[in-house]
């Protein structure tokens, strides 16, 4: 019966006034007692843009409404009902762990964490608006053609054993010519 109108008043919130999600409509419906300082944080963040105390009032364009549904269907994809999800509902959708308030980033009803949100390829941080769903692998990428990451942008837990001796190499000749 709330749902509906939790979610749109959501989905209004984050298009029109820039304040990311930190809520799930269907979280805050089915649970007894939602999280607190979740809705303490969403509210004081819509109170700063009515009273005047946010940057993000200043940035708000007058958007037509035949554009911006425009732009919507062209750069939204539906995630596939095939992703695995937990019964918590504040687990990351890509790494499956808790994800707590300060990381939190909501988009399409799917938790992320801010670090998990980014490109497959490339791994560059994501917008709501502009990224897709490969559909085979369920990773989560630019909507546009974007360059692999090098293996100076990827995270340290995916260099391989060879990087990792070739490092240890030049360090041992880097310390013989110390001598």
């Amino acid at each position: 019966m709330y749902f509906i109108p939790l979610h749109q008043a959501f989905d209004v919130a984050e298009r029109e006034l820039g304040i990311p999600a930190l809520l799930d409509p269907d979280e805050l419906v089915s649970v007894e007692e939602p999280d607190l300082l979740s809705i303490i944080t969403y509210v004081s963040q819509i109170y700063c843009v009515f009273r005047g105390n946010s940057h993000v009032s200043q940035k708000i364009p007058v958007n037509n409404e035949s554009s911006s549904t425009k732009r919507q269907e062209q750069t939204h994809t539906r995630f596939s009902s095939d992703v695995v999800r937990s019964s918590d509902k504040r687990v990351c959708s890509v790494c499956h762990t808790r994800v707590h308030l300060i990381q939190r980033v909501l988009v399409k009803g799917h938790l992320y964490h801010r670090s998990c949100f980014r490109c497959s390829r490339c791994r560059r941080s994501l917008l709501p608006i502009s990224f897709t769903v490969d559909s085979e692998t369920g990773s989560l990428q630019c909507s546009y053609a974007c360059k692999p990451a090098s293996n100076h942008d990827r995270p340290a837990d995916q260099y391989s054993q060879n990087d990792t001796s070739e490092k240890d190499g030049d360090r041992s000749e880097t310390d013989g010519d110390r001598s």
